[in-house]
């Protein structure tokens, strides 16, 4: 995990000797990085797992290195991991700081903080990008909006369903998320979510079904791959090139996480290649 993690941040160094736009696309990538990060530790506290599963296919960035990885992956609670990240001035600490302080706190919450993060960066460095970045960010705050619509179906919610919707996408508007989160159940939410992709860059999702929610990541970065390859090949000078290579990386470092962990584990070949993002040939 460690020589993954090194070898990854090598080559995002190797693509900055290159980026024409200053920090733009990186800005963009270490936004999401970020969040997936974060999202990882704060799983792993809450379900106590152990340091080694908390770091698996994470990527260190200018705000989480290395060793502040490896911090808050040995962090008991939630609390001690936004403790550290206050001490690491992160800016997303202030606003997760308070949920942390309940007794039991709640996932849901903590990741609408950290999608609302990555809106904020990376809205902001898109909008000094192309038109293929900028498209980038709303799809993947589309993405967002979807994994958070179907977490909220077929459970109770005590706010308006509005409260937890982000702005910046271009596919599903607060109507259209305000109806699944309330959905009976996955299904229902999942039938309500999928004329609003049908025409988005998620298409493949909509012709795979959204269900279960677990392979969503993984079909939404291959089918993410496939777009950048598309948009590459019509405008080779655009941003495309760099972030398919960034994609790629990202599936590469996941799947080869997987790869080590199902031999350890001993899994079964068939279930770990239908977990991997890509075939690779």
């Amino acid at each position: 995990e460690a020589e993954v993690r090194r070898t990854a941040a090598d080559a995002v160094r190797v693509l900055a000797r290159w980026e024409t736009e200053g920090s733009t696309l990186q800005a963009v990538w270490f936004a999401e990085e970020d969040r997936r990060s974060l999202r990882a530790l704060l799983r792993g506290a809450v379900s106590a797992a152990p340091a080694a599963a908390r770091l698996s296919g994470l990527v260190p960035s200018p705000l989480l290195p290395n060793r502040a990885l490896e911090l808050l992956a040995r962090c008991a609670t939630p609390r001690d991991v936004v403790g550290q990240l206050i001490l690491l001035h992160h800016p997303e600490a202030s606003a997760l700081s308070p949920l942390v302080a309940q007794a039991q706190p709640g996932l849901l919450e903590l990741e609408l903080v950290l999608l609302r993060g990555m809106a904020r960066r990376g809205l902001e460095a898109a909008g000094r990008g192309d038109d293929n970045l900028r498209a980038y960010v709303a799809a993947q705050l589309d993405l967002g909006n979807v994994q958070t619509a179907l977490l909220l179906a077929g459970s109770p919610i005590e706010a308006e369903p509005t409260a937890f919707f982000v702005d910046g996408g271009r596919a599903l508007g607060p109507e259209v998320f305000a109806k699944a989160a309330v959905a009976a159940d996955l299904e229902h939410a999942a039938q309500l979510l999928e004329p609003a992709l049908a025409t988005s860059v998620w298409t493949p999702l909509v012709r795979q079904r959204l269900l279960p929610v677990g392979t969503l990541e993984r079909r939404a970065l291959a089918a993410a791959i496939a777009w950048q390859r598309t948009v590459g090949r019509a405008e080779p000078l655009s941003s495309a090139t760099a972030l398919r290579f960034l994609l790629r990386l990202r599936a590469w470092r996941l799947d080869l996480s997987r790869l080590v962990w199902a031999a350890a584990m001993g899994a079964s070949p068939a279930i770990v290649e239908a977990e991997l993002v890509t075939p690779w040939s």
